[in-house]
């Protein structure tokens, strides 16, 4: 009886169309990812993969296939996760386990079977790995691009609001100095510390009703969704929504730095008198 008769799922290796690699003749390919794999494959992928190297054992001189005298050598794993470069994804990983291994080749077919039923291998690892590369992502490169964006959103509604205007008694050159130094600041992020700005960005993607996937989420649509009047008004402007959307106006306001004041921006210590409306100006 051959191996692919044995087994449910698992089908021997065959050697492909236009491949020049290794072969594998006597192994069974498993699972496999690329480099443009989803959440959902990546972590099947590395929870099969953890399954079926507690299975390993070494490769025996007698189960080597003859064809793979130029691959296999005694002692070798039989539970094999390996890379290979791929002209259109980048690469490929593919686990293989050899025939041989009948403990191995069961769990592995078990574990295709339970995935035609159901897509995902385990919930807990498949959350693991989505709260992995999003603190990844946002830890190099997303949080500079939320700041960056930000800051455009802030010089955006400084410049069309009153705090741009000149004021009384203003010079022509204390006014552009007081405008031209508001605005760079505002684009610098208004002194609006790591911490403080990561819990702004949690807090308005919830409010745009925005998430990750794949490891990215528009910061663009965050900033946007979360703070565009027009679109609370459009989506009923309901009380969770209106009470959220003023907790991160307050929030925004005061994790800004203190220049908001030498600046003008804000002009009143008294917190229960500050306001940043998005309709008028930075803030009363």
């Amino acid at each position: 009886m051959t191996p692919s008769q044995e087994y449910r799922s698992l089908t021997p290796w065959q050697y492909p169309d236009s491949y020049i690699g290794q072969s594998w003749y006597g192994w069974f390919p498993v699972y496999s990812q690329n480099r443009d794999s989803d959440a959902r494959e990546r972590s099947n992928y590395r929870c099969i993969l953890a399954e079926l190297r507690k299975l390993d054992s070494e490769l025996a001189e007698s189960a080597i296939d003859t064809r793979q005298a130029d691959y296999d050598s005694a002692g070798d794993s039989t539970v094999c996760d390996t890379s290979v470069n791929h002209w259109a994804v980048g690469w490929v990983e593919v686990i293989y386990v050899n025939s041989s291994n009948l403990d191995a080749c069961t769990a592995a077919d078990e574990l295709l079977c339970a995935l035609e039923d159901y897509a995902i291998v385990d919930e807990s690892d498949l959350s693991e790995l989505e709260s992995e590369e999003q603190s990844n992502a946002w830890e190099h490169g997303l949080r500079s691009e939320f700041r960056t964006a930000l800051g455009k959103r802030l010089v955006s509604e400084f410049e069309s609001g009153r705090k741009s205007d000149q004021r009384d008694r203003e010079t022509d050159t204390d006014y552009n100095a007081r405008y031209d130094a508001t605005v760079d600041w505002l684009e610098d992020g208004a002194d609006i510390s790591d911490g403080d700005l990561d819990q702004l960005f949690w807090d308005m993607a919830e409010l745009a009703n925005e998430y990750w996937e794949d490891g990215y989420i528009s910061v663009d649509r965050v900033i946007a969704r979360s703070l565009d009047r027009a679109e609370s008004r459009s989506a009923g402007m309901n009380e969770w929504r209106a009470k959220s959307l003023a907790a991160v106006r307050a929030m925004l306001r005061d994790a800004m730095g203190d220049t908001k004041y030498d600046l003008g921006i804000v002009r009143y210590v008294d917190a229960n008198q500050l306001e940043l409306p998005f309709d008028g100006g930075l803030a009363c």
